[in-house]
């Protein structure tokens, strides 16, 4: 499910080249692109079962093998198992689809440390400064005492709730929170700039709603993750949801958490996952 517009069966990649492109040369591709574009497909949805994310329309997303590299090494820098499919050959290069697994674990500090996204430190004062700015008009009043006592606090319009890690109130909204900490997290993804820019695009590409599973049942409004991840400071995400209709909790390093309200009987085109903004962030270059 894409915000991006129906894809089609065909490809044509876009490179630069002095030379002009015969018609044989047009021809030989097209003809290799339809004869091997079943089985490439196959593959793929093969790949699907053991846990790889397959886009709707994934013809559209075919990507000259320069630009895959360079999307690869993004991806495995975030802890992301990639697999390159070939289709055909345009100017002598291989055209590829690339699909990808999420991380299922943290990544181990070896390994974290070669990403070029780095953490950046941030106190509960900084996030509980952050949030009331951006889920606040300037004269509402937020409710500290039910910060001081209970651990929470609710935006103007009831919709989000930053949660501190130690937060020792018993309602609902934090008990969920707290069994959903004893169990395996939906998906995890680091906070960078390109990726606060691909939900902004997203947005204005029509999209309304963001998913966080396969399924594409376990999704929030596409305006509360944006505030969400403006909210929180650079570095590991990790997004906790009981199933469908449920709210989403993100939760960064410390366990302080920001409950979204869930997106109900919304329209699957409307909704973009976000595995394809965590993808888009990477192909964006510096």
């Amino acid at each position: 499910m894409s915000y991006r517009q129906a894809a089609k069966r065909q490809y044509t990649p876009k490179r630069s080249l002095r030379q002009r492109i015969s018609p044989t040369h047009q021809f030989s591709f097209r003809s290799q692109w339809e004869a091997n574009l079943d089985e490439a497909l196959a593959q793929a949805y093969k790949l699907k079962d053991e846990g790889y994310l397959v886009e709707e329309g994934i013809e559209k997303g075919a990507l000259m093998e320069s630009q895959a590299k360079r999307i690869i090494k993004q991806l495995t820098q975030m802890g992301y198992e990639v697999q390159k499919i070939p289709v055909a050959k345009w100017a002598g290069e291989k055209v590829v689809f690339i699909i990808y697994k999420p991380p299922q674990e943290p990544l181990p500090p070896s390994t974290a440390k070669t990403s070029k996204i780095k953490s950046r430190k941030q106190t509960l004062e900084q996030l509980l400064e952050k949030y009331i700015r951006l889920s606040f008009p300037p004269n509402a009043e937020p409710d500290m005492e039910r910060w001081t006592n209970k651990g929470y606090m609710l935006n103007h319009g009831y919709t989000t709730a930053l949660i501190r890690a130690d937060a020792s109130g018993t309602d609902t909204l934090l008990n969920i929170y707290k069994s959903l900490l004893e169990k395996p997290p939906i998906t995890q993804f680091t906070n960078f700039s390109k990726l606060r820019v691909a939900v902004t695009r997203a947005k204005k590409s029509n999209a309304k709603f963001v998913h966080f599973d396969q399924k594409g049942e376990t999704a929030t409004s596409i305006e509360h993750l944006q505030n969400a991840l403006r909210t929180f400071a650079d570095g590991p995400l990790t997004v906790y949801c009981e199933g469908k209709d449920k709210p989403v909790y993100i939760a960064n390093e410390d366990k302080h958490a920001i409950a979204l309200a869930p997106a109900l009987d919304f329209a699957s085109h409307l909704s973009v996952s976000i595995d394809e903004l965590i993808r888009e962030a990477a192909t964006m270059r510096r």
